[in-house]
């Protein structure tokens, strides 16, 4: 009933609120005593409008998702509109700490083939790139995707108290891969 009727029921929307009286609405029906809802206070994140294309050396669109909780590049708290930059490719925490100069103004990709949950998960949900990066202010991109469906995987981040907020995103596999032959065939190429 619940998937059929109300559909998605994120906290903070309406859709919750229906399923709650629906709820509520259900167990008085069936007799249960002292059914009631209560207050309670969550976070709320809403998905704006968001898209990425490589821009050169052809422009490509690319399928994407922002990770939740994720700034977006405009409104309260975010960077400056769109973005567009080189895409500096790493492959773990690691290589980005040791090529954090080359950092410094690029969209950040993690080319991180999935091996399992635990492991691939905390390129994207952990304080991806925030806490790792040098503490200026840079734009990011992580890589989800585990499947070959041209389907990003998303999931939510956390930001660390002490860096700032940048934007990150989640790109398919395939879009993955088209940037990492793009930039070991032509180094310097842009996304946007």
């Amino acid at each position: 009933m619940l998937t059929d009727t109300i559909g998605n029921r994120l906290s903070g929307t309406p859709a919750l609120d229906r399923a709650i009286q629906w709820a509520i609405a259900e167990m008085t029906r069936d007799g249960l005593e002292n059914v009631h809802a209560e207050r309670v206070m969550v976070p709320k994140w809403v998905r704006g409008n968001e898209s990425a294309e490589i821009v050169e050396p052809t422009r490509q669109a690319m399928v994407m998702i922002g990770l939740g909780d994720s700034v977006g590049t405009s409104g309260p708290g975010a960077t400056a509109g769109a973005v567009q930059a080189e895409v500096l490719i790493v492959h773990s925490f690691e290589e980005l700490e040791s090529n954090a100069s080359a950092a410094r103004g690029r969209i950040v990709f993690f080319n991180v083939p999935f091996t399992n949950y635990g492991e691939t998960v905390r390129f994207r949900s952990h304080r991806p790139v925030a806490s790792r990066a040098p503490r200026r202010r840079r734009h990011a991109g992580a890589r989800g995707g585990t499947g070959r469906l041209r389907t990003p995987h998303t999931g939510a981040l956390q930001y660390a108290n002490d860096a700032p907020k940048i934007p990150a995103a989640s790109i398919t596999s395939e879009d993955g891969d088209r940037l990492q032959r793009l930039a070991t065939a032509a180094p310097g190429s842009s996304c946007g």
